[in-house]
């Protein structure tokens, strides 16, 4: 195993991972409610998109990129009002929705929208920009400094991206128990209180900006 590979340190990136995937938000979300109504491969491709953003997230931490934490210092009431404005256009969209889980059609493009699942989700975590400074106080509770050291950053920034994808495997694989349990007609239910709660995620984040502001 090469040097570089520590298991402190990947283990300690690793809680940290599952931690911050953990709390509920509009990626868990939308990956519950893709989960129910397109099974558990389109409910983990939007799970894997916010894993690979913590990923990135993580390695900016675990690197020290200060260019990039001092961007986001200066821009973060930007980025959150952008991020809102996309979470309110996406719970639209959701709402606006007709989906089936019997559609023949509509199961024929689960497979084609996986990339798509994957994009959606990454973006939405990755323009959040409180998910670095949330990398940056655990890791301060751990008592973490790499100080950009390649054999400390990168089995942090592994056993973040291993953590949080372990969490999105376990929240599909048990939310999938229950896809066959909710009829067509609860369907659109859900997609309306999916969207309205993505919608109010995205309020909130505005609000906080105009604040920032």
């Amino acid at each position: 195993m090469p040097d570089y590979f520590t298991f402190d340190f990947f283990f300690k990136g690793f809680l940290t991972g599952l931690g911050i995937a953990a709390p509920v938000g509009p990626v868990a979300l939308l990956c519950i409610k893709t989960t129910l109504i397109h099974g558990r491969k389109a409910g983990f491709a939007v799970g894997s998109g916010a894993g690979f953003a913590d990923a990135f997230w993580g390695a900016v931490g675990a690197f020290s990129l200060l260019f990039v934490m001092d961007f986001l210092k200066v821009h973060f009431a930007e980025i959150r009002l952008f991020g809102g404005i996309v979470l309110i256009l996406l719970g639209t969209s959701i709402v606006m929705k007709k989906s089936t889980t019997r559609d023949p059609e509509a199961l024929k493009q689960i497979d084609q929208n996986l990339f798509h699942d994957f994009l959606t989700s990454f973006f939405l975590t990755v323009s959040n920009p409180a998910t670095i400074f949330a990398f940056i106080a655990v890791f301060a509770s751990f008592g973490i400094h790499t100080d950009g050291d390649i054999s400390k950053a990168l089995p942090l920034m592994t056993g973040v991206l291993c953590g949080s994808m372990s969490w999105w495997y376990m929240l599909t694989f048990s939310v999938s128990f229950f896809r066959w349990k909710i009829s067509d007609e609860n369907i659109h239910r859900l997609n309306i209180v999916t969207g309205v709660l993505i919608g109010l995620f995205g309020v909130g984040a505005m609000l906080s900006a105009v604040k920032i502001f």
